[in-house]
């Protein structure tokens, strides 16, 4: 089993990993026991509309993670564009 730290890591990058071509980036707001939830950030994207919508991205990074953590239950996305 990965540590809390790790694991948010591990999340992370694969997010990283998905939207880092768009100039998106994301950070850990919280990683506790199999849940992670990081924080999208877009300020400086270059194509803030070609980042995939967090419900998506959620999804597709969970499954990318899960291969490096099993025992990972839920990712949570937090996208600055469902506030507008």
């Amino acid at each position: 089993m990965t540590s809390d730290a790790d694991t948010g890591n591990i999340v992370a990058t694969a997010a990283r990993e998905l939207i880092a071509l768009d100039g998106g980036d994301v950070s850990i707001v919280s990683s506790s026991g199999s849940k992670v939830t990081l924080q999208l950030l877009l300020k400086d994207a270059d194509c803030e509309e070609c980042v995939m919508p967090a419900a998506y991205l959620t999804q597709v990074v969970l499954n990318a993670a899960k291969k490096k953590i099993p025992e990972l239950e839920a990712v949570h996305i937090i996208d600055p564009r469902e506030n507008l």
